[in-house]
């Protein structure tokens, strides 16, 4: 998480999904969830096709 912070994303998109549990509990631990939010690669690829839940 510190080099997350440090790179001041507005956004974490993994691929994995290991991956993005993890990540959202790191953002959501250091209380960096009003900064950045983590999103699923297929989230990201299914708003950019305008599908939504």
């Amino acid at each position: 998480m510190k080099n997350v912070e440090a790179a001041h994303p507005n956004l974490v998109i993994p691929s994995n999904p290991g991956c993005h549990i993890q990540m959202q509990l790191g953002v959501e631990r250091e209380g960096l969830s009003d900064r950045i939010l983590v999103k699923h690669i297929v989230e990201v690829v299914a708003e950019a096709c305008g599908i939504t839940a």
